[in-house]
């Protein structure tokens, strides 16, 4: 593979201009790539996934033996001079349920934090589509100004000569520089909420706002909306992150109850020691001799709690609340779900038929200008029709470019509803 510059200058020898990679314009997927490497609510959500992952490897460890080792020297007893060094071992073979019930909770609080990282992905896609969206809206509103724009001062030329010529009144001059001069600023005001939205997309991706940047907005959505309400409810039920997160807590929460109840459950365990000591044996007249006195020992402990003071008790109620407070929790999320659906596709069958009314209003208002126009140059019309007529014109062109990405923006919000983004 050849290097960057290699290639460079592969491509100038082939007559080719190389092009920058921070040249190629951003479009949707990689905004939101960026936006997941560089956001703060990415991160916030990643530390959240890591801090669950390693609860449940900790947890995961309640049930393994627990090993030590000791060693241990001492001198100038009367013995002599001692050392000695061992291994012990212990674990808990049944804890009540508790170690069990610890490794649920915990892989349910993982599954919470995974479904937390969904929903941000979800929210940072929908609000990138539109922003983007809008950034389309409006550098298509203002090709529509500059279009405008251009036919009222060719219009404009055209009177100014015919009243030369004596065929055009100063009124009608007067008027139709009017009509250029507010094409004008409308060109200006939609220059300006484009570059506006420009930098509140730079602004969100965190880009170099001292460079010029190009982006590529979607120009299609998620299509969902063919597949039935029971379908795309059914959808939202499985794979939105709210409703996962919430069966999660609705989990974590019943295996709270079962750690609650360990309390009042015996609990089991076995040890395991091995060691071994040097001691000085006899005396001066003896002599000094060295003796290995090596042992191990195997123990079996059964612990059975009798009155813990109400603890167990008041421990095992509040569980059983936090649980049933869970599932209320749940079916009131499964309900919001549901509406929330349910709006979504309300939103987007209404920008449908919103736009395909834009569409036909600004096809009907494009012949009506060339009739009043034709009406015009033949003398039959006056120019206030005419300006009337473009004025219908441009206004329908706007509804129509508004129209057409709220139907796209409507679409991403039903993805999103549905957990489909």
């Amino acid at each position: 593979m050849l290097a960057p510059a290699a290639m460079s200058l592969v491509l100038l020898l082939l007559g080719i201009a190389p092009i920058r990679a921070e040249e190629a314009p951003i479009d949707l997927s990689a905004a939101l790539e960026r936006a997941l490497a560089d956001g703060i609510d990415a991160e916030e959500a990643r530390l959240a996934r890591t801090a669950a992952a390693s609860t449940l490897s900790r947890r995961k460890q309640a049930g393994f033996p627990a090993l030590s080792t000791w060693a241990e020297a001492s001198a100038g007893t009367a013995r002599g001079p001692e050392a000695g060094a061992g291994v012990s071992a212990d674990v808990t073979v049944y804890g009540g349920g508790a170690i069990r019930a610890g490794v649920d909770s915990a892989r349910a609080q993982l599954a919470e934090a995974e479904a937390g990282i969904a929903r941000m992905q979800q929210d940072m896609h929908l609000a990138l589509a539109t922003t983007m969206l809008e950034l389309a809206a409006a550098e298509a509103q203002v090709a529509a100004a500059g279009s405008t724009l251009a036919a009222e001062e060719a219009l404009e030329k055209r009177i100014r000569s015919g009243l030369e010529a004596g065929a055009r009144t100063r009124a009608d001059a007067l008027q139709q520089t009017a009509a250029a001069a507010r094409a004008r600023s409308a060109l200006v005001a939609a220059e300006r909420t484009a570059a506006l939205t420009e930098l509140s997309l730079i602004q969100t991706l965190r880009l170099d706002p001292r460079r010029e940047w190009r982006f590529s907005p979607p120009t299609r959505g998620p299509d969902l909306d063919e597949a039935g309400v029971e379908a795309l409810l059914g959808r939202a039920d499985a794979e939105l992150p709210e409703l996962a997160a919430l069966k999660s807590a609705l989990a974590a929460a019943e295996a709270y109850v079962v750690a609650a109840r360990s309390g009042g459950r015996p609990a089991v365990s076995l040890g395991f020691a091995a060691g071994s000591s040097m001691a000085a044996d006899g005396g001066a007249a003896a002599g000094t001799q060295l003796s290995d006195n090596a042992a191990a020992t195997a123990s079996l402990g059964v612990t059975i709690p009798i009155y813990g003071r109400g603890a167990t008790r008041d421990a095992i109620t509040q569980a059983t609340l936090d649980r049933d407070r869970a599932a209320l929790a749940l079916a009131s999320g499964r309900d919001a779900a549901a509406i929330q659906v349910r709006a979504a596709l309300i939103d987007l069958r209404a920008a449908d038929a919103s736009l395909e009314a834009a569409r036909a209003r600004d096809e009907a208002s494009a012949a009506a200008v060339v009739v009043v126009r034709d009406r015009y140059e033949a003398g039959a019309a006056v120019l206030s029709e005419l300006l009337t007529a473009r004025a219908d014109l441009a206004d329908a062109e706007r509804a129509r470019i508004a129209a057409e990405a709220e139907e796209l923006r409507a679409r991403f919000a039903l993805a999103w509803a549905v957990g489909a983004l």
